[in-house]
Order: C-alpha cells, then sequence, then structure tokens
C-alpha cells in the first residue's frame, strides 16, 4: 500500500468516484460523508465497486460520518463537495488539522479563499495548506451508494494553492496519485476557469424542453445549439477579460475542453459533440439542481462581483444569474458566494493581487 493517506470529504458523485479509484490504487483512504444512511450503506457494501474506465472494488479503510476520524492522520483532505459545503466543511475541519495538511477543493470556485476566512476567523495556526482545482478529475456517476461509473478522467487539469508561492509544496503528493495536475498562477486564475460556467446556459436556455421531458434530454449533444452556445462563449469572454485585469489568463471552454479530453473541433460547438462521456449525459429532471444551485450562487455570482470590482462588462453573467433567480422564484444572489465570504470586500484590484 502507498503511503501517503488521502482524506475524501463527500459522498457523492465525485467523492466515492475518488475514494474508490484511490482505494484501487494502494493508497490509504478514509472517506466521509454528513449522510449516515449512504455512509451506512457503502459500509455495508464494504467499499466501492467501480465501473467503466477504471474498474475495481476500491475498500477505503475508513468510512464514516466522524470529521475527525476522517482526517485523523491524513496527508491529503480532498473535499469533494458542492461549493455550497464549502464553508461547513471548513468549519468542522478546522480544529482538528495538524500541521503539514493539505487541503485540496475538487473543485474551488474560489473556495480556497473562504477557507482561509474561516480559517482566519477560527484562529486556526497549524500549518496547513488550502489549494483549489479548476475541475472534478472525473465524469463521473453514482446510481446507488456503493457504486460509481467513471466515464473518463481528464488528461490535464490545474490546481493552485493559496497563496500561489505553495503550489510546490502541493504538486508532488497530488501528482502522486493524479499525475495529470499541473499548477496553475494562482487561484484567481483557477476560479475563473472552471468550465462549469456553462451548465447554466445549457440549462435554462433548454428550460422548456428539460421540464417537459423531466431530465430526458441530451444534456450537451441536444442543449448546446449553435446559438445556446453563443451565450457560453459570451461568458467566456466575459470571464477571459476580468482574468486580464489581474494579470492571469483563463482558458475558454474550448481550450478547456481540448486539455480536458482531447476534443476536437474548430469551435465550442464541434468540439463539444466531440467529448464521448457527453454524449452520455443527461439533464437533471429538476431545475433545483447543482447546475443551477451550486453553479449560478458559488461561481457566476462571485465572478459578476469581480467584473464590478475591476468594471468589466459582465452582461451575460448577470442575464444568467436573473435568469436562474426568476425560474426558481427567489433571488440566487442572497446565498451566494460574494467578496465578503472571500475575504475580498474593500480591497483594490493591487491588494488582492498581493494575496495571491
Amino acid at each position: 500500500m502507498n503511503k501517503m493517506k488521502y482524506a475524501v470529504i463527500g459522498a457523492g458523485n465525485g467523492g466515492q468516484s475518488m475514494a474508490g479509484h484511490l482505494a484501487i490504487m494502494g493508497f490509504d483512504v478514509a472517506l466521509h460523508d454528513i449522510d449516515a444512511e449512504k455512509i451506512n450503506r457503502i459500509r455495508e457494501k464494504g467499499g466501492i465497486e467501480v465501473t467503466d474506465r477504471v474498474n475495481g472494488f476500491g475498500k477505503p479503510s475508513t468510512i464514516t460520518t466522524d470529521i475527525e476520524e476522517a482526517i485523523s492522520g491524513a496527508n491529503l483532505i480532498m473535499v469533494v463537495t458542492d461549493s455550497t459545503a464549502h464553508k461547513a466543511v471548513a468549519k468542522n475541519i478546522a480544529h482538528y488539522l495538524v500541521d503539514g495538511q493539505i487541503i485540496v477543493l475538487n473543485p474551488g470556485n474560489f473556495g480556497s479563499l473562504e477557507f482561509a476566512r474561516i480559517f482566519r476567523e477560527k484562529n486556526v495556526r497549524k500549518d496547513v495548506i488550502i489549494a483549489e482545482t479548476e475541475s472534478l478529475v472525473y465524469s463521473c456517476r453514482s446510481p446507488r451508494p456503493g457504486t460509481v461509473e467513471i466515464r473518463n478522467t481528464k488528461r490535464e487539469l490545474n490546481f493552485s494553492a493559496y497563496p500561489a508561492k505553495r503550489n510546490h509544496e502541493v504538486l508532488g503528493p497530488l501528482q502522486r496519485a493524479f499525475p495529470q495536475f499541473r499548477a496553475g498562477q494562482n487561484v484567481m486564475q483557477i476560479g475563473l476557469s472552471n468550465v462549469n460556467a456553462y451548465h447554466p446556459t445549457f440549462t435554462m436556455f433548454n428550460a422548456a424542453r428539460i421540464e417537459y421531458m423531466k431530465g430526458d434530454v441530451k444534456f450537451y449533444v441536444e442543449g448546446a445549439a449553435p446559438s445556446v452556445v453563443k451565450v457560453a462563449e459570451r461568458v467566456d469572454q466575459e470571464r477571459i477579460q476580468i482574468g486580464r485585469v489581474f494579470g492571469v489568463e483563463v482558458p475558454t471552454s474550448l481550450d478547456l475542453l481540448r486539455k480536458f479530453y482531447g476534443a476536437k473541433g474548430d469551435s465550442l460547438y464541434e468540439a463539444i459533440k466531440t467529448v464521448k462521456n457527453y454524449m452520455r449525459s443527461k439533464a437533471f429532471p429538476s431545475f433545483r439542481s447543482r447546475y443551477i444551485l451550486e453553479d449560478i450562487p458559488m461561481q457566476l455570482v462571485p465572478i459578476s462581483q469581480l467584473g464590478q470590482l475591476v468594471r468589466a462588462d459582465t452582461f451575460a453573467i448577470d442575464t444568467l444569474i436573473d435568469m436562474g433567480s426568476l425560474l426558481l422564484g427567489e433571488d440566487l444572489r442572497q446565498s451566494a458566494r460574494d467578496l465578503k465570504s472571500l475575504g475580498l470586500e474593500g480591497k483594490s484590484v493591487d491588494e488582492i493581487k498581493q494575496l495571491l
């Protein structure tokens, strides 16, 4: 068994896939979730059956609802929850951390900044590193607890520590299991580069069909029509514009699909049609899914606020936020990750750049 120990926080699609895969690779893994029923079902099965692109039966050494037990002795703490849970996870692990641990948010959506703020408020004095990735390493589904389908793994993706000067301390340990990781410029670049920014576009511009078919729609194949993809490309340009002000290179969605999956084609519309795992992906049966409830308040809203700070045009992003709020009948900005929760309120662009 590899000596590196991982704690995987979150037993959803991504968390079970990561825990099962790590265990198959021979790493010592603890899996945690707050859902006792789910944890009990995985424990009763004895582990996680992994199928499709990865095959095997992964047996985490610990399967628990006890967060202290889960992270005890872990070298890397892999947070694989929705971004909406980051605040709770940060608060729950704060007093159990020890020197030398590395926390990686998969993905981050600027969550490393929120973790850092919470750790300051909790007076955490341990020498820990917080990092985040631009995307989850897997394209995966869990049809039931204890079973996952890893439909694809990304060929290359970026991460950054906060602050970026500690990237070299994260890269080696992270690449022990995931050699496809590369160090990015900083967490501003990573947060602006999450391809999930196009989920709300494809969802809301196909709202009638998704609702009528109760999600029985090929999300990317049918949802990414040429006119809809133009909206996603406008969002790309707004992200890129904000990134330039902060001195970071933000890739387009087309760039990301080429990097992640080796997608072909000269346009985003063409590239989406060549990603094999996208051929199988269906929409959620309800709009109350993470494509709206996570990707808008945890990703688009903070990007919009960063745009306001640098006086960038965020017309498309703001329109998507408003559309989501209208569809759900609630103001998604009210529960959103914002500059205050990221510890950036009142800071200038130069002051933020110094922090990164």
